[in-house]
């Protein structure tokens, strides 16, 4: 599957885009910011769908305080198996960020010839002033997370962006995949909603969508090897595994590399095994269900993949120093 980051640069020279505000210098990006605000999609939604925006006074706030002029978001969104979801835009005033999580879409945008497929695992960022069309499959409609946002900042944290991918011109490429953290993010932001309209919570949503660009940011690092391994393609994919028992075997095709070079490569960056690494996230992923719910041990045991509760126990007492059942009273108490 190829992951994709696209950020839309608004002009390859100085000078500044019809209509964006956008300003390109040899130095940096500037934003001239702008009261205007690009519209949602106006699509049917589901009833597990969300479209929050935020009220314009919230907003006017937000683009004065000191504490979120730099970046903060206007409208949020979360659109599952979209089907008929489309949307064209010559017009386009504010930043959009989108993460699809499942199925697939398509992308059109000034500076790109032809179209782009979007699928599982990309996110697109479409700055101001790049006009641009998008559209779910037909077939196997996108699942999306979605903030329009605005800010006098947004103009370094593209630039951020773009060095990190390591690429420069229209379209920046770089391996996001499933993010649990990049997930939580956009869940986050959207649980604002429930708390009502205060300033605090809106002023915390601004410091969330800054964190949120700042991981894909860290995502988009370039990506060391040592004698073929991807680190980092391999920790993502250990990651979106973290619930399956999968083995060394597993772990040297996605690195491309033979049990033994992975594990002499991998022990030599790291200083442990990559199996020892895996199970302490796995572990870790336990530790956070016992946190944050009450199933019983056996519950979150099978959805790690072990059949047998004592064993799970045992290795979770290995890695973590205590019981599951211990784990659980001394985090509550």
């Amino acid at each position: 599957m190829i992951i994709s980051l696209f950020l839309l640069c608004c002009s390859q020279h100085t000078g500044v885009a019809k209509g964006s505000g956008w300003l390109k210098t040899a130095q940096s990006w500037t934003i001239v910011a702008s009261p205007d605000m690009s519209e949602p999609s106006d699509w049917p939604l589901p009833p597990e769908g969300i479209r929050y925006r935020l009220p314009p006074q919230v907003v006017e706030s937000l683009r004065h305080h000191p504490l979120s002029s730099g970046l903060f978001p206007t409208v949020i969104g979360y659109y599952p198996r979209a089907a008929g979801h489309r949307m064209r835009r010559p017009h386009h005033d504010d930043c959009l960020l989108m993460y699809c999580t499942g199925g697939k879409g398509h992308l059109w945008m000034a500076g790109q010839e032809g179209r782009v497929n979007v699928e599982a695992g990309d996110v697109v960022l479409l700055p101001p002033g790049v006009h641009h069309a998008y559209e779910a499959d037909a077939g196997n409609p996108w699942t999306l997370y979605w903030v329009h946002f605005q800010g006098r900042d947004l103009g370094h944290m593209l630039v951020l962006l773009g060095r990190e991918a390591g690429v420069q011109g229209w379209g920046l490429h770089w391996h996001v995949g499933e993010v649990p953290a990049v997930m939580s993010a956009f869940q986050s932001l959207l649980g604002a909603r429930m708390t009502g309209h205060q300033f605090p919570v809106a002023l915390h949503l601004s410091q969330q969508l800054r964190a949120l660009l700042t991981l894909l940011a860290v995502r988009g690092v370039h990506r060391p090897t040592h004698h073929g391994l991807d680190l980092e393609k391999l920790h993502t994919w250990m990651e979106a595994h973290v619930r399956e028992p999968v083995s060394l075997d597993d772990m040297a095709a996605v690195a491309g590399l033979s049990r033994a070079h992975l594990h002499r490569c991998y022990k030599q960056l790291t200083g442990e095994t990559p199996l020892q690494h895996f199970l302490q996230i796995r572990m870790q992923y336990a530790a956070w269900l016992l946190d944050m719910s009450d199933r019983p041990v056996q519950a979150i045991a099978l959805e790690l993949g072990y059949e047998d509760p004592l064993y799970f126990s045992r290795v979770f007492r290995k890695v973590m120093g205590v019981s599951p059942s211990a784990y659980r009273q001394r985090a509550h108490a």
